[in-house]
């Protein structure tokens, strides 16, 4: 029951949300009052969306930064959220993926000023749509803002659905206000009951707590040359004493695997190769 309260809940504070993005589902079938920098853009309706019946398709691009973007009104001093859904239609020339990055752009004293929201990577062509976006704060004596669509291939083209700009509660004191949430849901008080003489003197007596085990697990992402070099044993034992769980951080990326091979591959191809010459000059 209590699961079922909070979906509501969440869902109720959602819809009632304002987005500051004008026609941002596409469902007036036009692309205005989006403009496409350096691109084209086209409204298409049918099973290609992510809701409702119409999503946009960006291509003809030049360069990185061509792509749709909307210019829309902000209150400095303020800060937002922004996202949009993006679904990779085609891969660059030999890439395996596509970086995908949500910027703003805004002028404050005659100067532009970008804001990266977020820089994702490993994006692939044909899957469902994808969620891209963060959040942002606007100075004050700012009074209007440009969300885009940064595709850093521009031989890529994409589609886009559901974009959103909402303002969000700026909260200058985060800090306390996580810490008080701590305290409140992530501690407890307990009672240690000590099982001894009755005219035992518990002044200056000192407990000491072990933790045996988790109630859930704590991971992290490693350098995996680090715990296996034995000059890095306080890299170890960092890692040891804190997580429980752990994934490498590039080691088994399938670039970096791929290359490795290839590098071993040549190297093999150089031994045979040594291997056959000295047989010939032993000959």
């Amino acid at each position: 029951m209590l699961l079922s309260v909070i979906a509501i809940f969440i869902c109720i504070c959602h819809s009632n949300a304002a987005n500051l993005l004008r026609n941002g589902d596409f469902e007036n079938g036009n692309v205005s009052p989006w403009n496409c920098q350096d691109c084209s853009a086209k409204v298409i309706q049918g099973s290609n969306h992510y809701h409702g019946q119409h999503s946009v398709q960006v291509n003809n691009r030049h360069h990185n930064w061509a792509g749709i973007a909307q210019t829309f009104s902000v209150t400095g001093g303020h800060s937002y959220k922004c996202s949009i859904y993006i679904k990779i239609l085609n891969l660059g020339s030999g890439k395996s993926y596509a970086t995908v990055n949500l910027d703003i752009d805004y002028q404050q004293n005659g100067k532009h000023h970008y804001l990266g929201l977020c820089n994702d990577k490993f994006h692939e062509a044909n899957l469902n749509f994808e969620e891209i976006g963060g959040d942002f704060h606007i100075p004050s004596g700012v009074n209007q803002a440009k969300v885009y669509v940064q595709v850093e291939d521009p031989s890529v083209n994409y589609m886009v659905d559901y974009a959103s700009c909402e303002q969000i509660t700026h909260d200058a004191q985060w800090r306390s206000h996580a810490n008080a949430r701590i305290d409140n849901l992530r501690k407890g008080s307990f009672t240690i009951k000590i099982d001894a003489a009755s005219n035992l003197d518990t002044n200056g007596l000192s407990v000491q707590i072990k933790q045996t085990k988790s109630k859930f697990a704590f991971g992290t992402a490693f350098n995996a040359p680090y715990v296996t070099d034995s000059s890095h044993t306080a890299y170890q034992q960092f890692i040891y004493d804190n997580f429980e769980w752990g994934v490498p951080e590039n080691a088994l990326k399938w670039k970096l695997m791929e290359w490795t091979k290839v590098i071993y591959e040549m190297n093999l191809r150089f031994q045979n190769q040594k291997d056959l010459c000295k047989k010939n000059v032993d000959l």
